[in-house]
């Protein structure tokens, strides 16, 4: 994860993180690296299947995907220990946004 968020990938367009037990420091090191513009082409972001990743972790990368992003991102968070509260809230605010979230399985 060091190598991914502390260098720019600027022709990266998918990151597929699926299953890799992510733990919240991860999280926090993914939203920094989107913060900074480390990933400006990024459109997929899979993140499903973390149960370690948390609630703390997936808001600081929304966050930052809000505020900081350019492109339109989908973001995949199922099944990372997440209240179903935190998926509503989190759909809501990225509702008509240029981020779309999903924090559940869609059937």
């Amino acid at each position: 994860m060091a190598a991914l968020t502390s260098q720019t990938h600027p022709l990266m367009k998918q990151l597929n993180l699926v299953e890799c037990n992510l733990q919240p420091v991860d999280g926090h090191a993914l939203a920094a690296a989107i913060q900074q513009h480390r990933l400006p082409q990024l459109e997929r972001l899979y993140l499903r299947d973390n149960p370690s990743l948390g609630e703390d972790a997936a808001a600081a990368i929304l966050t930052a995907a809000l505020t900081h992003h350019q492109r339109k991102l989908t973001i995949l968070l199922w099944d990372c220990n997440m209240s179903e509260q935190f998926v509503e809230e989190w759909e809501l605010k990225c509702r008509d946004k240029h981020v779309r979230f999903c924090g559940k399985l869609p059937f």
